[in-house]
């Protein structure tokens, strides 16, 4: 199914995964309230690691809570969860504690891998393009083999199904690894994380498909099956995500955004149990009654002068009567914030 463009609206995602492609490129996938998968995608080029930044500081990371600002879908079985984003326009909600995002990750579990899919894989490895309903999702694993050098997994599913020795493309991960190739004791360091991640009493793997590609010439394309996140309570990483052991072009900039004031439920509850706003045209338009109207020059102009004049977005959304992310997005189009 091609992109179809649709009335804006925003999507609060719990970020899950974070993963490593070729040279800067990155993948962003994560959880809505429901459970539901999320991949934040570009309508024109690729998610660089510079997208996971604003203003020189880590908005994108696992556990956090950041709000996009969604101008449509794009679904190519089994990669159904894309939605177009303006990476400029995200900004951090919250973010969940270790217990908050065992429990929220818990409730999102599929039974096993083949359920992630709605489709058998192929030898346990890759689905064919155009066909399942999913290509990201949970499950509560059991850890067989740890192998930080080759940076694989080896793991059951909660069927009792064998997945062994399948690639980890958690960037968290491949720094973890990375900061352990440089340790002068690699092999017990590599023992100690293999009864870690044994003994912990939950373990969670997030689970993905690549786009098609094929894996020699002639051969046809597949979408592989990959672990896109590695979870472990108590925590292997100690709390740390993949920009606090230095991630390349990013020096000195770990330093995570402040995060905003929690709002109505406890923060303990609040993604997990909040119900999702409504966005149906009707009950936007009886608070924001020129919402997803087109601007005019006219408005452009206003727009423009009582920005320059310091007016809050939340008073120029009351006087334009549209969404403060409708006015933060126009703001950028016409390149003032």
């Amino acid at each position: 199914m091609p992109f179809q463009i649709q009335e804006g609206w925003t999507e609060k995602v719990l970020i899950t995964d974070v993963t490593r492609m070729q040279g800067k490129r990155v993948c962003v996938a994560g959880l809505d309230r429901e459970g539901n998968g999320i991949r934040p995608v570009l309508q024109y080029g690729t998610v660089m690691s510079d997208h996971l930044y604003k203003h020189g500081k880590l908005l994108i990371a696992p556990r956090n809570v950041v709000e996009f600002c969604c101008t449509g879908k794009i679904e190519r079985p089994p990669h159904t969860e894309d939605h177009v984003c303006d990476f400029a326009l995200a900004r951090l909600e919250k973010a969940l504690t270790e217990e908050q995002m065992e429990r929220f990750l818990s409730k999102s579990c599929f039974d096993s891998v083949d359920d992630i899919f709605g489709e058998k894989l192929t030898e346990g490895k890759y689905l064919k393009p155009g066909t399942g309903k999913r290509s990201i999702g949970t499950i509560r694993a059991r850890i067989s083999s740890v192998d930080l050098s080759s940076q694989r997994i080896g793991f059951y599913d909660a069927t009792g199904t064998f997945y062994p020795s399948r690639k980890v493309t958690d960037l968290s991960f491949h720094a973890f690894a990375e900061d352990w190739s440089r340790s002068p004791q690699k092999d017990a360091a590599q023992e100690k994380l293999n009864r870690m991640l044994r003994d912990a009493n939950q373990v969670f793997l997030r689970l993905g498909l690549t786009r098609p590609w094929a894996k020699a010439k002639g051969e046809p394309e597949c979408c592989w099956l990959q672990i896109t996140g590695v979870y472990s309570f108590p925590d292997y990483l100690d709390g740390r995500n993949f920009a606090d052991f230095g991630e390349p072009g990013q020096a000195g900039s770990r330093q995570p955004i402040k995060e905003q004031p929690s709002k109505g439920p406890a923060v303990s509850e609040g993604f997990i149990s909040e119900p999702k706003e409504s966005f149906s045209l009707e009950t936007i338009r009886k608070t924001y009654p020129r919402a997803y109207r087109p601007w005019s020059d006219r408005e452009d102009s206003s727009l423009a002068e009582d920005f320059h004049s310091g007016i809050t977005i939340d008073e120029l959304a009351r006087r334009f009567g549209r969404q403060p992310s409708a006015i933060r997005c126009r703001l950028a189009t016409l390149g003032l914030q």
